[in-house]
């Protein structure tokens, strides 16, 4: 009769084993955007605001390029105003018949960049018509219309992660009011 020797590993050079071995990488979190509020409810004639958010995850930025989409026969645009993520904001256009709004953010000094999350920039919109609609940030893939950027120039946003907002926009109900019932005049 045959034997097989079996040779146990000893519990040092399993410790040396895993002590040597690469430590499988932490994913880096990548910036996103976002809209706030994502789900919101208005009625014709009130005024809607809209923040663009981003956050940059494990990344630093210097700047980014914002398309937003929006159904312009429901939700007129008004304003754009500087959040307070990047110091500068440019509106570069506001296309109201086609519902496109694109702006510029970034840091006003070279060589500068930001990490973390904030508000790039609020949007001020009037309901014009019912409807149940979509605003999304046109972002497509790596060389995407909304990025944003690293201290390189290069874009750091993943498409998956931007956002979108949904409207609800209802008509106004009228305000009720209660008849009152006529009163009884006395006769003399």
């Amino acid at each position: 009769m045959k034997f097989v020797k079996i040779s146990l590993l000893s519990p040092i050079t399993v410790l040396l084993v895993s002590l040597l071995s690469p430590l499988p990488a932490r994913a880096l979190t990548g910036p996103a955007v976002s809209l706030d509020p994502s789900d919101t409810q208005t009625n014709v004639g009130q005024k809607l605001t809209l923040t663009v958010n981003l956050n940059t995850g494990d990344f630093s930025t210097t700047a980014s390029d914002i398309f937003l989409s929006y159904p312009s026969r429901y939700i007129k645009h008004l304003k754009t105003e500087n959040g307070s993520f990047f110091p500068k904001l440019s509106t570069v256009s506001v296309n109201e018949d086609g519902g496109r709004i694109r702006f510029t953010a970034f840091t006003d000094t070279l060589g500068e960049s930001r990490k973390g999350g904030a508000t790039v920039a609020t949007m001020t919109f009037e309901a014009i018509q019912t409807g149940n609609v979509e605003a999304a940030f046109v972002c497509s893939g790596p060389n995407s219309e909304t990025t944003v950027l690293d201290s390189e120039g290069n874009n750091i946003l993943n498409c998956v992660s931007a956002l979108p907002g949904r409207l609800s926009i209802s008509a106004a109900l009228p305000p009720q009011t209660t008849p009152t019932p006529p009163r009884a005049t006395p006769t003399r």
